[in-house]
């Protein structure tokens, strides 16, 4: 055929022009890549200049013109066609890579659900502002670090070099190290820790006041699919989150979660009324208080005077304790030091010791259909030398109870409680203590693995006595037990299970069987519903020595400082402490940081399985890595770090040797032929 300017041109089906993908490998004409050319196949780029041309000394216009002329005579229509297409996909996948690094680095650059989508332009002022402000960090540092290291930096460069990994030293928290040479040593000191979940590269001690900028509350959902709070909290360090456990279970003593009581929605239980007296109310006379974020008493103590009440029932005690539970987040980035660290400073402790868990392995009571009277039957692996072995010591009972269930009886009987527990057709209490000792032997943990109840008691109460089958709606009043034969029942499986721990053995207000048995007994008798975390009915179970340890939930009391206020009325009472979940709990872990932080020495979690559950267990687990050797599990002597009591009478309370918590002042000294390297600089 005649191509342009009379040229004869050889027709395309005589002809094999194929169009190269990008790669140039031929492909067949059907395919998609037909016209993806790669710039190495394209030599005359007519319509678009590579970045190359365009670079390059500009040419004459008469030479365009020319050159132009001489290439159009040589083409035909269909090549024609062919090059600008495949110029056309290059310019798009150049813009398109354009837009996916603004992309990549809006990611990267925190921002509120109500913000706008950050312009380009925004995004490269915001992204150079961040890099600057990091690099006058970094060089802080240097500088710091150059006149005490100037003296030997020649001589440390000729000593052979040997490469140190620093491990476990902040599984929990983003952490920088600084390292300088002191009396012949190297020595790495983290400086700058921050708040779990947090991570934000800036020093926390370069802000010597932090008040709060922003606080955005919304509507989330807890574990059981009921609507709790979520708060957001704005500093100079950055964004900080909290998410607060829920529940429907409402106690006379506890504080009281505002809930919208609308039945259209929700059945009643959202929380935006909440969630709209934070955003309209807390926030903006929180920040116009001007408070420093470390404040902690003082912020709490200003939404208590702003809710006026003794119950939280006008703000919420779900709006202020989410607050609360904020604000300590941010206080421990403000201060360069992991939560738990900083919740230790609160609360006056000065040695560490990781807590033993409460597995539920088998359910009853109201959290299921069987005829088991007691809600919780618990493993509690006492016998552990460290928390990771409690840990595969309770997963591997789990599992194997598991497989026993399904083996046993129909597969559909392995139902999974709220709390992580099975709940299965066993008939009657003892038949659960037969069933959960039998496990506890068959997977060989004997002696390391100890039973633990929560008898839940409160809902057995009918009428002055107790009603193990409460579930029957035709039981008989004659067979009601007093408390003196609940309490026998109590001791015998204390004689014949070993059952070390009893939650709720009684009703909440029959302090006299809680005194009675507290004497007659050697096991722990601790009180969770008995006190609900409030201050008064705490004091209360002191004065009249109902049990001998006290469950705490950070939601009933209402903000972190009264939660601190009652483990130290405990703990100088000479009482155990066990930190406790709810059952509408969030994947947060401030519970975790709480137990450790605390030294709590137990920690009720349910059952080693569901997100929110293992969550909280995990990160004990890597608190447990950063301490290394400094790690102390407390084992068989629950409760001696609080000079409560010894269950076994193998030490006398407070003689464990507690392990001393590392510091960020306290250096780690390693030999001057050591070269520290930093855990992020290996990913």
């Amino acid at each position: 055929m005649d191509g342009p300017n009379g040229i004869r041109c050889s027709s395309m089906e005589n002809t094999s022009v194929v169009p190269l993908p990008v790669g140039g490998s031929p492909t067949s004409a059907n395919s998609s890549d037909n016209y993806m050319y790669d710039d190495s196949s394209m030599s005359d780029g007519s319509l678009y200049a590579s970045d190359q041309e365009n670079l390059s000394t500009p040419r004459r216009r008469s030479d365009y013109r020319r050159l132009h002329r001489r290439r159009s005579s040589l083409r035909c229509p269909q090549q024609q066609i062919q090059q600008r297409q495949a110029a056309n996909l290059r310019e798009r996948r150049r813009m398109q890579s354009i837009n996916d690094a603004f992309e990549g680095l809006r990611a990267h650059i925190p921002t509120l659900p109500y913000e706008k989508r950050l312009s380009k332009v925004d995004t490269l002022k915001l992204a150079i502002g961040y890099i600057s402000f990091l690099g006058e960090l970094v060089r802080v540092d240097r500088c710091s670090s150059e006149t005490m290291l100037s003296g030997v930096a020649n001589s440390h460069n000729k000593e052979e070099q040997k490469k140190v990994i620093i491990r476990g030293f902040s599984p929990v928290s983003w952490v920088r190290l600084q390292t300088y040479m002191h009396n012949n040593l190297w020595i790495t000191q983290r400086v700058a820790p921050c708040g779990n979940r947090t991570r934000y590269p800036l020093r926390g001690s370069q802000f010597t006041k932090m008040p709060i900028k922003l606080l955005l509350a919304r509507q989330i959902f807890d574990a059981t699919g009921v609507p709790t709070v979520e708060v957001d909290m704005v500093t100079e360090l950055g964004l900080f989150r909290i998410g607060v456990p829920s529940t429907d279970v409402k106690k006379i003593a506890e504080a009281i979660q505002l809930r919208d009581n609308n039945p259209a929605e929700y059945h009643g239980m959202g929380v935006l009324m909440a969630v709209k007296n934070i955003n309209t109310i807390i926030a903006p006379e929180l920040i116009k208080q001007n408070l420093e974020v470390t404040m902690q008493k003082e912020i709490d103590q200003f939404m208590i005077s702003l809710d006026g009440t003794d119950t939280r029932s006008r703000l919420g005690a779900n709006a202020i304790m989410a607050v609360s539970l904020v604000v300590a987040k941010a206080a421990a980035a403000k201060k360069g030091v992991p939560l738990y660290r900083h919740i230790s400073d609160m609360g006056g402790v000065t040695s560490i010791i990781l807590p033993v868990p409460h597995f539920t392995i088998l359910t009853g009571g109201i959290l299921s259909s069987n005829a088991l009277p007691f809600q919780e039957y618990i493993v509690m692996p006492t016998g552990a030398s460290s928390f990771a072995e409690a840990m595969r010591i309770g997963t591997e009972i789990y599992t194997y109870v598991k497989n026993i269930i399904l083996s046993k009886y129909k597969v559909d009987t392995a139902y999974v409680a709220d709390n992580g527990g099975f709940s299965i057709p066993l008939q009657s209490h003892r038949d659960a203590l037969l069933f959960l000792s039998d496990a506890i032997k068959q997977c060989g943990y004997a002696g390391k693995a100890e039973i633990a109840l929560n008898a839940a008691a409160s809902d057995l109460y009918k009428d002055g006595a107790y009603d193990l089958e409460f579930k029957n709606p035709n039981s008989n009043p004659q067979e009601y037990m007093s408390s003196d034969k609940l309490a026998e029942i109590y001791l015998d499986n204390v004689k014949e299970f070993g059952v070390c721990s009893v939650e709720d053995a009684f009703d909440m207000d029959d302090w006299s069987a809680w005194s009675l048995l507290t004497t007659r007994t050697t096991a722990q008798l601790f009180g969770n519903d008995l006190t609900q975390t409030n201050l008064r009915r705490v004091g209360l179970a002191i004065e009249k020595k109902a049990g001998n340890s006290i469950g705490l939930r950070i939601n009933q009391a209402g903000t972190v400082t009264e939660v601190i206020e009652c483990f130290k009325l405990l703990k100088a009472a000479g009482f155990g402490v066990v930190i406790c979940d709810r059952w509408g709990d969030t994947n947060d872990l401030f519970v975790a940081d709480l137990v450790v932080g605390l030294s709590a020495g137990q920690i009720k979690c349910g059952a080693p399985v569901r997100g929110e559950r293992v969550d909280k267990y995990n990160q004990v687990l890597r608190i447990e890595e950063e301490l290394g050797a400094l790690s102390k599990y407390a084992g068989s002597n629950l409760q001696a770090h609080s000079l409560s009591w010894s269950r076994r009478g193998e030490r006398q309370p407070g003689s464990t040797l507690h392990a001393k918590i590392w510091m960020p002042e306290d250096p780690r000294i390693f030999p001057s032929t050591t070269t520290i390297i930093e855990k992020e600089e290996l990913r």
